[in-house]
């Protein structure tokens, strides 16, 4: 089974869902989830048998961390304002930044580079978005950005704070605030 599931994203081509899980006070992970697939828990917290539980068929998470992160928000970007695409991202919320994975090998849905650090010094990051530009409503937007550091993010790269409010987005990631304007024919102006 699993622990504590958090978000889950689609890997674009092959449709794979990928799933963020808390673990108790050990290994969160990523995991791949298949149909009928056993994730190990109680059994199993990351790829380690835990004490006093006994072996079982299972599927081991692509990534864990120990001691725990809080991964919660998860993505597989697919915009064009960043070299990134397909490329997944997920978030470090006891750490306060955003990762970037590289994934390949059989299926596709192997760790082969990373986690590093895409932006770091985010306030409690829970959720992430990859938003076209060319399918936002005409109208204007504001979205408060607070310094951090690392990859400045883009404008269609969003990241959403613990408790709603105005999400991060790109352009100058130091800027007090950007304001997006779209228009119908879907151009965008950010004005720092």
């Amino acid at each position: 089974g699993l622990r504590n599931p958090f978000r889950f994203a689609w890997q674009p081509g092959s449709g794979k869902m990928f799933c963020t899980e808390n673990g108790p006070n050990n290994y969160d992970e990523i995991n791949v989830i298949v149909n009928g697939g056993n994730y190990g828990w109680p059994n199993y917290s990351g790829p380690v048998l835990r004490s006093g539980y006994s072996a079982i068929t299972h599927i081991d998470p692509i990534h864990s961390w120990t001691p725990t992160i809080a991964p919660t928000g998860i993505l597989f970007y697919t915009g064009t304002s960043m070299p990134f695409t397909d490329q997944m991202f997920c978030v470090d919320y006891k750490n306060n930044r955003i990762l970037r994975f590289t994934l390949g090998g059989t299926g596709g849905e192997q760790v082969i580079a990373g986690p590093t650090d895409f932006v770091t010094g985010v306030n409690e990051p829970v959720e992430l978005f990859s938003v076209p530009i060319a399918a936002l409503a005409p109208g204007r937007a504001t979205f408060r950005v607070t310094p951090g550091t690392g990859q400045p993010l883009s404008a269609d790269f969003l990241v959403a704070p613990k408790g709603g409010g105005n999400p991060l987005t790109g352009g100058n990631y130091d800027a007090a605030s950007i304001e997006l304007e779209v228009v119908p024919a879907a151009a965008c102006a950010l004005k720092l």
